[in-house]
């Protein structure tokens, strides 16, 4: 059996590697003493297998990727430095991790795609991995490094990264004797934090930059990650943060027993957050998870008993599609509608009966999109039978995410979107985003945006956002439509 000794927060900025900094480094020198008092650390607690998740390695939108060759080898090269560093892979452990996600509906498995050219294949390396490998050669010398396992994230969200951690743990486990002893794992996790701390930084000042590498820091100082599992996908993006998901799953591999967390270093120099920092566990203990799970039923049943009649319906087909394996019929459609309540409850019920187009939107519990479909115009006979399909389509047919699970079904939150004609503008000057949706066209290309999206705030963005979903370059002549619709909760 194996057993974890040890779990760390390593940034990888390539700068504070010498041979890329050249000097530079010296501007980051408390990240840069705290890495190898780190790696100093993690090399003395001996471990035979280093497991290693970066944000940059090859991702995909629902597939956790293992890299467990015979060797895994990257270099610097990109940032000047062209020495190259080789681990011994373990694809047994590989092969464990991948049998555990699946036992949680994870898609997890070996690297896939193709050569990069500069980068190598998909088992190459990434700069996440390196730069903190290059502390790690340094501490453990030649030949006494350990075998590596590198992990990609996903776009998954959060709580699927988390569980990926529970599945990593519940790998260790399972790890065989070798010489009659335990194999002893350390975790490693790579990621900087925001990206948005100083006007003068890679993408400027954001006010939500600090916010998010303040919660980073305090979820480490009090080993509880349940505020970092409630961000906003709004939150994330504003803040332009690289590692969550790797702190997440460091959180999830040390579920279920007594935590310690300790920062060891925590700056952002270059207008972007390096944290350094561990986790130590001690003996088991309640799920860390148990807590934020009450909490979380508990803001799903007061959302659910505040849900309107459309809202009630598209949640009734997904239920019974995905639970009844039916498709919800018109008279059930109207007897669920008829148990909701609110202020507008018989309005919205009345809107049943009439065609018209609409769209579903869900979310996930942090926010995240979760899957979107609609229709401008009606298809159906009416907003009834029209939303119950968009509703189905949502969750299990939008290309851009993998189909909902049963599971998800409880902390999804559903908006109905009931569109109106939408009618052609001569400019932007006509469009409002908190009013109005925008519809590009070229040809058989188009692209929509709702109004009222978090987030979008100007017309610039919402126009750019609507043509990179049709494939159209902004400076091609596009014609734009826009629409009012009525968001129902």
């Amino acid at each position: 059996m194996g057993r974890i000794v040890a779990s760390v927060l390593l940034p990888h900025p390539p700068v504070v590697v010498p041979d890329v900094g050249k000097g530079q480094e010296e501007g980051a020198r408390p990240t840069l003493d705290a890495m190898r008092t780190a790696a100093a650390d993690l090399a003395a607690a001996l471990p035979d297998l280093l497991v290693l998740i970066t944000p940059h390695a090859p991702a995909f939108s629902d597939y956790f990727q293992i890299s467990a060759p015979p060797v895994l080898s990257g270099d610097l090269a990109a940032f000047g430095d062209r020495g190259v560093l080789s681990f011994q892979g373990h694809p047994a452990f590989a092969d464990l991790l991948a049998e555990e996600a699946g036992k949680d509906a994870l898609p997890a498995g070996p690297a896939l795609g193709v050569h990069r050219p500069g980068r190598g294949g998909p088992d190459a390396l990434d700069h996440g991995a390196v730069v903190p490998l290059h502390f790690l050669a340094e501490a453990f010398g030649e030949n006494s490094r350990p075998a590596l396992v590198r992990l990609s994230i996903s776009g998954l969200d959060l709580m699927s990264h988390y569980r990926y951690g529970q599945a990593a743990a519940r790998a260790v486990k399972r790890l065989p004797d070798e010489g009659g002893r335990e194999l002893r794992v350390a975790l490693l996790a790579s990621g900087d934090l925001s990206h948005c701390l100083k006007k003068d930084g890679p993408y400027g000042f954001n006010p939500e930059g600090p916010k998010f590498d303040a919660l980073v820091d305090e979820a480490f100082r009090t080993a509880d990650p349940a505020p970092l599992l409630r961000l906003t996908a709004h939150q994330r993006d504003e803040a332009g943060e690289c590692g969550l998901r790797s702190v997440v799953f460091l959180f999830g591999a040390n579920d279920g027993r007594s935590l310690h967390g300790e920062v060891l270093s925590h700056e952002g120099p270059f207008g972007v957050g390096y944290c350094v920092a561990r986790l130590v566990a001690g003996d088991e203990a309640p799920s860390s998870l148990l807590g934020l799970e009450t909490a979380e039923g508990e803001t799903a049943k007061v959302r659910r008993r505040r849900e309107g009649p459309l809202v009630t319906v598209a949640r009734r087909a997904l239920e019974s599609r995905l639970r009844g394996h039916r498709r919800l019929s018109s008279e059930d459609a109207r007897e669920a509608a008829g148990t909701a309540v609110g202020d507008t409850a018989d309005v919205q019920r009345n809107l049943l009966g009439i065609p018209a187009g609409a769209f579903v939107s869900l979310h996930s519990p942090d926010g995240s999109l979760r899957g979107c479909i609609g229709t401008v115009f009606p298809q159906r006979d009416d907003l009834a039978r029209e939303i119950v399909e968009n509703a189905e389509s949502a969750a299990l047919r939008d290309p851009r995410f993998p189909p909902v699970e049963e599971s998800e079904l409880d902390g999804l939150e559903i908006t109905v979107d009931v569109m109106g004609t939408p009618e052609p503008i001569a400019s932007k000057g006509f469009l409002d985003p908190a009013r109005y949706g925008v519809i590009v066209r070229k040809g058989f290309r188009s692209g929509l945006l709702l109004p009222a999206l978090e987030g979008v705030d100007t017309v610039s963005e919402q126009v750019s956002i609507a043509l990179r979903k049709a494939g159209i370059a902004p400076d091609e002549d596009y014609r734009l439509e826009r629409f009012e619709a009525r968001r129902f909760t």
